[in-house]
């Protein structure tokens, strides 16, 4: 026989027994209906959280996730031109005010050149996500060179004050003057037609380059030959005007010769051909497309 203590634990084992199934299979339900809420709510309702932004690579420049910008362009840029698209059904997108944001939108309009960063916020009532633009403002602005000359003449051996035709030496970016501007030299011991050749560069490498057309002349020497006038009591001065024997012009040669191109070098060129073979003389002439030689 079975006493009762026996049937007692028998049934108290039954009961934690269904009591552990019942529990099993309540947890199973609960796992397995959270997770297919999960997945549903995520993958159902994915727009809420797919924030993906499309940088507009076709409009800027855009490497090693950096925009390069130049500064003549970047004041006419809003953060917004550089994002292509994002998911704009789903998100809001707005750009941060912080100090690093703030910095970056001021030189954007100044065109300062620098490595920047603004931030931008994609936001919806379920998910809120930081994103970060990158930008490089590069200088392109050439410097600023005015001339008070742009053609001067000058005698054999006078001396030239270079910087004396100088009027604006100037950046938007660094500090330049005069001082920075470099030039060639004129040998004005010999007479001819020369280019004086000014180049302001920036840091960045943009230059401007401004000419002088130079002409060297011989000077003019002037005879006093006194002379009697027949039908006065009186005598007058007769002023007689003779150049120098290089200035003497005879039939131009056979061998003249057109140099192309307005650089220094075809100047140069020209200049020694004509001293090499202007045997009485020379004349090197600007044309607007080179230098045209002619010999006596």
């Amino acid at each position: 026989m079975i006493d009762e203590t026996e049937l007692l634990m028998l049934y108290r084992r039954k009961k934690r027994k269904k009591i552990i199934i019942i529990s099993i299979v309540v947890v199973t339900i609960a796992f397995i209906s959270v997770s297919s809420f999960l997945f549903a709510y995520k993958y159902v309702n994915f727009n809420y959280f797919n924030s993906e932004i499309k940088m507009n690579t076709d409009d800027y420049e855009f490497s090693n996730d950096i925009f390069r910008i130049a500064s003549s362009k970047s004041r006419n840029i809003d953060i917004e031109d550089l994002i292509e698209s994002y998911n704009k059904e789903y998100f809001e997108l707005k750009v941060s005010n912080d100090k690093e944001t703030k910095k970056c939108l001021k030189s954007l309009k100044n065109g300062t050149p620098g490595t920047y960063q603004a931030n931008i916020i994609l936001k919806n009532k379920y998910h809120t996500e930081k994103s970060v633009l990158k930008i490089s403002i590069y200088d392109d602005i050439p410097p600023v060179l005015e001339l008070s000359q742009e053609i001067i003449e000058i005698n054999t051996n006078d001396s030239i004050d270079y910087k004396s035709y100088i009027i604006k030496a100037e950046d938007n970016i660094d500090k330049l003057s005069a001082e920075d501007v470099i030039h060639n030299e004129i040998n004005t011991a010999v007479s001819g037609s020369y280019v004086l050749n000014y180049v302001l560069q920036d840091k960045a490498g943009n230059e401007t380059s401004k000419d002088i057309q130079v002409t060297v002349k011989q000077p003019v020497t002037v005879n006093s030959d006194t002379v009697a006038d027949s039908s006065a009591d009186e005598s007058v001065s007769r002023k007689n005007v003779t150049s120098s024997p290089s200035d003497e012009k005879e039939k131009p040669s056979a061998e003249n010769k057109f140099f192309s191109g307005n650089s220094i070098d075809s100047y140069n060129q020209a200049l020694e051909y004509a001293e090499k073979n202007g045997k009485n003389g020379y004349e090197v002439k600007p044309t607007g497309e080179g230098f045209q030689v002619t010999l006596y």
